[in-house]
């Protein structure tokens, strides 16, 4: 089955500056879709850890390009799928 096109993307530089924005589109989303308060608590920590995780060690010092992270979101009627 293919995936649908995503709802919702988000670019992010290889900067942990960027976790707040990363924060922020979450929540929006959260809200948007009225996803469950705990169901979003671990949507944001689980991209939390993976996003630092590749800024950190994806990239050597110097050599991440601009948008170096992409995030997507897909929302169906039995899924919420981050990418």
């Amino acid at each position: 089955m293919a995936r649908p096109h995503p709802s919702s993307s988000i670019a992010l530089q290889a900067e942990l500056s960027e976790l707040e924005r990363l924060n922020n589109w979450i929540e929006t989303l959260s809200e948007r879709d009225q996803l469950p308060p705990r169901l979003a608590f671990h949507v944001d920590l689980c991209l939390t850890e993976i996003v630092t995780n590749v800024i950190s060690y994806g990239y050597a010092a110097g050599q991440a390009p601009a948008d170096a992270l992409a995030v997507h979101y897909y929302r169906t009627a039995a899924e919420v799928v981050f990418q």
